[in-house]
């Protein structure tokens, strides 16, 4: 009787180990939830160079249509509305990071048995690189910032220097009437200043995500307002991807913190701790997939002396148009000083 197996070192198995890293380590990364191959989602992916080659994939950008429309029955044909459409463009790049082992003596395992701390540590690292690479993408060179003044009033900015520089340790810390704030300049754009942020629409309701560091959280959750706020609150749908790892829902905007999100201490001129934070919508990032997560090994000293690497080929960018970022604004907001 003949049977069908595959070795350890099986083009199949090799296939195998790595759709299952993959799936590990997007679940473990952050930005997993926020991520969907289709323009509604946060971070819209994309998979085209998997199949092809190629280092630069285009993601198709559209504005919201603004003009009036027509009535009764007016004649619509010669009144159209031209589409505000804009390409960006994403480059691929490799990231890589490896373990060894001491030789064959002290290895239990072989190639894909990694032993359990060298998988779990290098899956890690590919989920924090992922995160990073998402959350350094997101906050650079942000170019319309939301604040809160060093009288507590909510204002904006084009720059984000002037506004790390107007906050106070006492009064510009987040609180519950910047949520609307937030939320208007995000669906107007500022009067069109820049294009609206489109929200994430769940279960018929629409929504944008604020994230933000943890010291940021801090002082809402302690906000007396803020708490009465969310023992009223109704009841959200838990089961959707943006609402798992949320700290709290007010006026629209979901709560997520998270330690990746820059902090500083020179605002106010110098001495106030303060930290980046970002409202975003849909398609404020655009990833893209070269080659998904895959492992190579390395052989020496007569077999004696194993490696691993766990590699992938990707990209990410924050769209932007006419000179503004496209589904994100900036926001500076003054911390208490919880985690240094």
């Amino acid at each position: 009787m003949s049977e069908t197996g595959f070795a350890t070192g099986d083009a199949q198995t090799k296939k195998v180990w790595e759709e299952k890293l993959f799936r590990e380590t997007i679940v473990t990364a952050y930005f997993s939830d926020f991520m969907g191959n289709d323009a509604e989602s946060m971070v819209h992916t994309r998979t085209d160079l998997t199949k092809q080659k190629g280092d630069l994939i285009n993601f198709g950008m559209v504005g919201r249509l603004s003009g009036p429309g027509v009535t009764g029955d007016t004649v619509l044909k010669g009144q159209e509305e031209a589409l505000s459409t804009f390409m960006s463009t994403v480059s691929l790049e490799q990231y890589r990071n490896g373990v060894s082992s001491r030789g064959r003596l002290s290895r239990q395992r072989a190639f894909f048995d990694i032993s359990d701390e060298a998988r779990i540590q290098l899956k890690q690292w590919m989920s924090e690189r992922i995160d990073r690479l998402c959350f350094n993408a997101l906050i650079a060179s942000p170019t319309f910032i939301a604040y809160r003044d060093a009288s507590g009033v909510s204002a904006k900015t084009t720059s984000l220097a002037t506004a790390k520089a107007a906050l106070s340790a006492a009064n510009s810390k987040l609180t519950l009437d910047f949520f609307p704030y937030l939320r208007t300049l995000a669906k107007t754009g500022n009067d069109r200043q820049f294009i609206p942020i489109r929200p994430i629409r769940i279960k018929g309701k629409d929504y944008y995500v604020l994230l933000c560091h943890e010291d940021v959280l801090f002082d809402i959750k302690i906000d007396n307002d803020f708490q009465a706020a969310q023992r009223e609150a109704q009841q959200r749908g838990e089961d959707h991807p943006l609402f798992r790892g949320a700290t709290a829902v007010y006026d629209q905007v979901i709560v997520h913190a998270h330690e990746f999100m820059p902090k500083a201490e020179d605002g106010g001129g110098a001495a106030v701790s303060w930290a980046q934070c970002a409202l975003v919508g849909a398609q404020s990032l655009a990833w893209a997939w070269g080659e998904r997560p895959f492992v190579e090994t390395d052989v020496d000293d007569y077999g004696n002396k194993q490696g691993w690497s766990i590699n992938m080929i990707a990209g990410v960018k924050k769209p932007v148009f006419n000179s503004f970022d496209y589904g994100s604004i900036g926001v500076a907001l003054a911390r208490t000083k919880v985690s240094g």
